[in-house]
Parts: C-alpha cells; sequence; structure tokens
C-alpha cells in the first residue's frame, strides 16, 4: 500500500499526479491529511478541482505554532500509521510543518519514508521551510528532487532520484481547464495588472512591514489583484489598502492559475507560485532576501527584492526578463517517474 501524507494546499498539488499514476497502476493508495490547511478555499476546494478523492483520515491538527503543528501531527500521525494492517510506503510532500511532522511520525514508527520535492536549499534556516526540509529529508529514503540544481544538493547522500517537478505535472493538467473568460468577474484587462500574494511570517505579520509593501505597490501607479491568505488577512485587517489594490478572498486553483496566466507580473513570497509563473512566461518579483528556486534567478526570470521598498518598486517598474525559458521542471511525467522508482526498490511493500 501506498500513504501519502498531506496538509496544505501546496501539498495537494504536489499530490495530484501520484493519485493519477497510483490510479494507472492499480494502486491502493491511502490518503491522511493532517489538517494544517483547513478553511475550504486551501484544502477542500483543491479535492474538487484537482480531481482527488477524500482524505482516508482526517488528523484535524488544526492552527498554531510551529512546535504545536509539528508536534500534534507526529503524535497524530504515528497513531494512525500504528493502525494500518498492511506493509506500506508513506510519502511526503513538499516543506510544511505536516510534511516534517509526518516525516518524523512515520520514521519513528518504522516505515520507509519518500519525500517529494527534496533539495531545495535557501542557506536560510531563519525559515522555517528551510527546516522542515533538512527534518524531512533526513527521515526519508528517497529524495525526490525537482530539478538538477536539487538534485546535486542531495546526490552525495546515496538516496536522490532526479523525478521532475509534481507541481509542474499539475500545472500542466490543468493548463487546458484555464479560462480568460473569469477576469471580466475582476474587471481585468490582459496584461494590465499584476497578482499579488503574501503569506510569510516576516512579510505579514506586522502592520508595520505589510504597510510599507503596499505603499510601495501603490507608488508604482500599477493595478493588483490580491488574494488574500488567511494569515494575511488578519494583519490587513489593521489597515487601509490603497485603492489600486484589488482584495480578493483565496481563490481556487484553476481561477488563480487563470489570473496569473493573464497578468503583467507576478509579486509574491510563495515558491508555488513561482514555478507557476515561470511557466506561463510572467516575470517575478519575489518578496524575500533569497530565492527559493535559485535556477529561475539564474536564468533571469525572478527577481529576489525582500520586502524593502524602493527595491519592490524599481523591480515592478523596470525587471523584465533577459533570457530564454529553459525546461527546469522537467517533462510533465514526475508522477510516473516517482511511482516506476518505487515499484523497482519498495514493491513488496507497495503491493503487500
Amino acid at each position: 500500500m501506498l500513504v501519502s501524507i498531506v496538509g496544505t494546499r501546496p501539498n495537494l498539488i504536489k499530490l495530484a499526479p501520484i493519485v493519477r499514476a497510483a490510479r494507472k497502476d492499480n494502486l491502493e493508495h491511502h490518503i491522511i491529511h493532517t489538517g494544517q490547511h483547513y478553511d475550504y478555499e486551501l484544502s477542500q476546494v483543491f479535492f474538487e478541482e484537482l480531481e482527488l478523492p477524500p482524505p482516508d483520515t482526517y488528523l484535524k491538527v488544526g492552527s498554531g505554532s510551529d512546535g504545536y503543528q509539528i508536534g500534534e501531527t507526529i503524535h497524530r500521525v504515528t497513531k494512525t500509521l500504528q493502525r494500518l494492517k498492511k506493509p506500506a510506503f508513506i510519502l511526503v510532500y513538499g516543506d510544511t510543518n505536516a510534511t516534517a511532522g509526518a516525516a518524523l511520525g512515520a520514521r519513528k514508527c518504522g516505515f520507509k519514508v519518500g519525500h517529494i520535492e527534496s533539495g531545495i536549499r535557501t542557506g536560510d534556516y531563519l525559515f522555517p521551510e528551510e527546516i522542515n526540509r533538512v527534518i524531512s529529508e533526513t527521515c526519508s529514503d528517497v529524495l525526490f528532487a525537482p530539478t538538477k540544481s536539487t538534485y546535486e544538493n542531495v546526490r552525495s547522500t546515496g538516496r536522490a532520484v532526479l523525478s521532475g517537478d509534481c507541481m509542474f505535472d499539475t500545472l500542466l493538467w490543468a493548463e487546458p481547464r484555464l479560462d480568460q473568460k473569469l477576469l471580466s468577474e475582476f474587471d481585468l484587462t490582459p496584461r494590465e495588472y499584476c497578482l499579488v500574494t503574501m503569506h510569510r511570517g516576516m512579510n505579514v505579520d506586522k502592520p508595520s512591514i505589510l504597510r510599507r509593501i503596499l505603499k510601495a505597490l501603490e507608488d508604482t501607479g500599477e493595478h493588483f489583484l490580491f488574494p488574500v491568505h488567511p494569515r494575511t488577512k488578519k494583519t490587513l485587517e489593521k489597515l487601509q489598502v490603497p485603492s489600486s489594490i484589488q482584495v480578493t478572498p483565496p481563490l481556487g486553483y484553476f481561477a488563480f492559475l487563470s489570473l496569473m496566466k493573464y497578468s503583467k507580473k507576478v509579486i509574491t513570497d510563495s515558491g508555488g507560485a513561482q514555478k507557476e509563473a515561470y511557466a506561463f512566461g510572467i516575470p517575478s518579483v519575489i518578496l524575500l532576501h533569497v530565492p527559493v528556486w535559485q535556477e529561475l534567478v539564474e536564468v533571469g526570470w525572478n527577481l529576489p527584492v525582500s520586502n524593502e521598498p524602493d527595491k519592490i518598486r524599481q523591480a515592478i517598474l523596470e525587471f523584465w526578463p533577459r533570457g530564454k525559458r529553459p525546461p527546469i521542471f522537467g517533462d510533465g511525467r514526475a508522477g510516473d517517474k516517482i511511482l516506476q522508482t518505487l515499484h523497482q526498490e519498495y514493491d513488496k511493500l507497495l503491493s503487500g
């Protein structure tokens, strides 16, 4: 049996190609949702749009500090896995608290573990995600790296596999389903607006910093569409949002990609949005001081500016890509490659 443990919106996007590959193999696939993301807009709508089966087990970890979420995930995942009556291989996804807790819980129970999206390195351990990546990789028997660069970062472990990127698989699957007509619902014109996403604590937890970012956006004279993450909403409610920034609730997967595809630029602190923008040929201004995807900076499509107003303004007005878009994230078959690797190395666990 294959067991996937997920907890957040990005995890679900990475899960979708594994679900499709397991269906093709007629493989029993048990999905555990930790409940780190539990809002409809960040969880249930993604199961519906990505055509995922409902979770077999829902752990209801919910919100809380990093320590609480990881600790509760370890506790609840451990109890769940100990009740399994069949041999199983465990897959964890990305770099969230759900990922780190699931990897630790599965390892402590004695299960074999695979980590999808291994090898990302920023070198900055002030990012909670950086710690989660290292924990998850340390607990894993197979490290599925999405790009050549991430593969090189973990190749020396002897556990690395260059699989391609599952999020890219999902985007290619979704692209024919995107609809430009959605722009009219937001009164938008193609290439005449920028898409903004922010959810990291360094940008959104302090009103003074978020206010400074919004002022930098306003000063450019551009129009911005800003789907607001629940974490960001708590701080945004304390501020006066400029009229040029069009605030919306979180968007479903297809709606978000449709609005991104026809935007002028993307301003984001999300690693996933950076990849998606690159796939569509949309320049990204990154509200981080170190990039999640160094490859996208090197090919000239991403520009990290942190949350410094002058750099934000200049990048929005002046930054345009200077290079081509090489196929960094694979060929759209990462899910199949991951399952093929598991069948080769751990077939007894999958079919037991």
